[in-house]
């Protein structure tokens, strides 16, 4: 699932760099403190956390500012996957000042990244406290909630960033899941349709579009935007694998083979996949092969063709 979880930096307070001499220069300092925000990515992540350290260790920021340098050095860690020491840090800057909102947004992400999801929650609940407008606490709150399946809260979550006007694909997207996973496809479209408005890139809204259209019959826009998430994702094995359950549905023999192939490349041994591709064989005639490839799925995954025949799609 799409969540958001980019992190957020900040920047010294206005004046910081006056006075600061040995053992760096004024622009020296000033040189630090951009590398530690590294905005855009600039630096490498190493450099950047190493600029965090050096004014961490210079021991002359105010309170405010050794918080922000905290901040930045432990979503520099959670960026570069070292979510341990990016909560150590994340915590530090907490303790030194429990103000900012996205300092509790950041470890909440990286609570969730840890599957921690009840304390996830816990800072996400802070960080909008903090700052109730937070659009993206409001919509990773709602992914914790869906982890948890509380879809009732999930989906109040993802109207609340809606509401904000914040204008975030994943909101519309993941409420467009929540729907999905409560059968209401009908619901979940137009959330779709909105995520692709404002993310016209947005494979997996296409993908997950194409479903909805798939799961009510609506087979021709299926067949368009999994067609169209395959053009932006050309190596994604789910959507080539739904695509070919289509065409299984269409009885396009050949179209659902050459797609569980595509599949296969990608993710090879993948045992519904492998059902599907002898499913294609024995309808295109070749029995024994087809056979042969069904029974090795079964073998390893023995519900294989109950969930194949719960479909419809049968020998």
């Amino acid at each position: 699932m799409k969540h958001i979880a980019k992190t957020t930096r900040l920047v010294a307070a206005v004046g910081v760099f006056v006075g600061f001499s040995a053992p760096a220069t004024a622009q020296d300092f000033k040189q630090l403190w951009s590398d530690c925000v590294n905005v855009s990515n600039v630096e490498p992540v190493e450099i950047a956390i190493a600029s965090c350290t050096a004014i961490i260790n210079l021991g002359r920021e105010s309170p405010e500012n050794l918080a922000k340098a905290y901040f930045n050095r432990g979503s520099l860690h959670g960026d570069n996957k070292d979510y341990s020491q990016a909560l150590v840090d994340l915590t530090e800057s907490i303790r030194i000042n429990p103000q900012f909102a996205d300092t509790f947004y950041n470890r909440g992400n990286i609570y969730r990244k840890q599957k921690e999801i009840v304390l996830s929650i816990a800072d996400y609940n802070e960080a909008i406290r903090l700052k109730p407008t937070h659009a993206p606490a409001f919509t990773n709150r709602g992914n914790s909630y869906r982890d948890l399946k509380y879809f009732d809260q999930a989906i109040s979550d993802y109207s609340a960033a809606i509401a904000t006007g914040a204008r975030i694909a994943e909101s519309f997207h993941n409420r467009g899941l929540v729907f999905m996973d409560q059968q209401k496809f009908l619901q979940a479209i137009p959330d779709f349709d909105q995520a692709i408005i404002i993310n016209p890139k947005y494979t997996k809204a296409y993908y997950n579009r194409g479903n909805s259209y798939f799961r009510i019959a609506k087979f021709a826009e299926a067949l368009s935007n999994f067609d169209q998430s395959l053009k932006l994702d050309p190596q994604n094995p789910d959507v080539f694998y739904d695509r070919a359950l289509l065409y299984l549905t269409l009885s396009d023999w050949a179209a659902a083979l050459n797609d569980f192939d595509a599949s296969l490349k990608i993710l090879p041994n993948a045992p519904d996949a492998i059902y599907g591709r002898g499913l294609a064989l024995v309808r295109l005639g070749k029995k024994t092969e087809g056979q042969a490839e069904m029974a090795a799925a079964i073998k390893a995954q023995p519900n294989i063709k109950q969930k194949f025949a719960t479909s419809g799609l049968v020998p």
